[in-house]
């Protein structure tokens, strides 16, 4: 087996809808996270308000985005026998 490391960028949970494919938008509302905004442990708050710049549900800016990332370690593992590679996250 061999091994690859690659390192990323990837939006952190909860800062985004993750039924779309972009950022949190202050102009599309469907972009939010559902649930509310991350706040302290598992807690949200602010569910269907924008959390941008200046608080809470202000939107003074034609449009603010809204991104939170993680870098992580991805793992993936090559199998001879299988011919396939296996993704892992660290």
């Amino acid at each position: 087996m061999k091994e690859l490391l690659g390192w990323g960028f990837y939006p952190a949970r909860g800062y985004t809808n993750e039924a779309q494919d972009y950022i949190a938008m202050s102009n599309k509302a469907d972009s939010w996270p559902p649930l509310g905004w991350p706040s302290r442990g598992f807690d949200k708050k602010w569910p269907g308000e924008w959390n941008g710049r200046f608080g809470r549900g202000i939107q003074y800016a034609a449009l603010e985005c809204y991104y939170a990332f993680n870098d992580f370690v991805k793992i993936l593992i090559y199998s001879s026998s299988k011919k396939e590679m296996i993704q892992m996250k660290v």
